[in-house]
């Protein structure tokens, strides 16, 4: 990732979705308009979006979605199969940037695929999602990934084209957690 450019657009839109993310959460988000202008669309649903994470199950899978008021604040960032927590309360954008470049600078080599897990039929996630929860410093970070407001992906590609931009969006350069609800790539 070209940080100058990369990081700037990223803390951006991190500063725009974490806006979003208050509105959604305080109840202060304003009913949209349908087509016609005649009604409101209901916008409860969205709070759904925001510190929520898919957890495969044994028979099903099941959405944790956690208090925002507790961990308001808290996005995940991602980086070369890295993930880190990043604490985004009282930072202005161009603070964001900052962290986000530190974070690059941590991340320079790519670490395990963990995500592709994500991608996985559900009965394999499950089986080894549970096996990683054996471990209690695994099942930490799993509870921090998962209840985080949202999740960055910072990636070393630069697609050019939209058929290129919807292969990066959809299967990425293995740097995604499926899992998680809202995700800015």
């Amino acid at each position: 990732m070209a940080c100058k450019d990369g990081c700037s657009r990223a803390a951006s839109l991190i500063t725009g979705f974490a806006e979003l993310g208050q509105e959604v959460t305080s109840g202060q988000l304003a009913p949209e308009p349908n087509g016609r202008g005649e009604e409101k669309l209901c916008s409860n649903g969205y709070k759904f979006l925001f510190h929520s994470c898919r957890v495969p199950g044994a028979e099903k899978d099941a959405v944790n979605c956690y208090n925002p008021e507790m961990f308001n604040g808290e996005i995940l960032v991602s980086r070369k199969n890295h993930f880190f927590s990043l604490n985004i309360t009282g930072l202005n954008t161009a603070a964001i940037e900052a962290e986000l470049q530190k974070i690059v600078a941590m991340a320079d080599t790519a670490a395990p695929n963990i995500g592709a897990l994500t991608t996985a039929s559900r009965d394999l996630w499950y089986s080894a999602r549970t096996k990683l929860l054996t471990n209690a410093d695994n099942a930490a970070a799993m509870e921090k990934l998962e209840r985080t407001m949202f999740m960055v992906c910072l990636d070393d590609s630069s697609p050019i084209t939209p058929t290129d931009t919807g292969r990066n969006s959809l299967n990425g350069p293995a740097n995604r957690f499926f899992d998680k609800t809202m995700a800015l790539v």
